[in-house]
């Protein structure tokens, strides 16, 4: 399932600031690399052996999701 599309992470991202967000995004975003690993097994590889890919993919993705969550945007 796509981050945005996510009950719990939809009702996080409409209820509190990007920050808080951020917080239980963090803790769930490894779920989400893993449900979409079989999409693009390349990125899932360079995610789990690059620390510094990681952190700049997580960042990117967390403010995504929560600006299309916020937005109003399913996909």
């Amino acid at each position: 399932m796509h981050s945005t599309q996510d009950p719990e992470m939809r009702a996080v991202a409409l209820e509190n600031a990007e920050e808080n967000f951020g917080y239980r995004f963090d803790e769930r975003v490894d779920d989400f690399v893993i449900d979409r690993q079989n999409a693009n097994e390349a990125s899932f590889s360079r995610y789990v052996d690059d620390p510094d890919f990681q952190s700049v993919l997580v960042e990117f993705v967390r403010e995504e999701a929560y600006r299309r969550i916020r937005g109003g945007e399913a996909a």
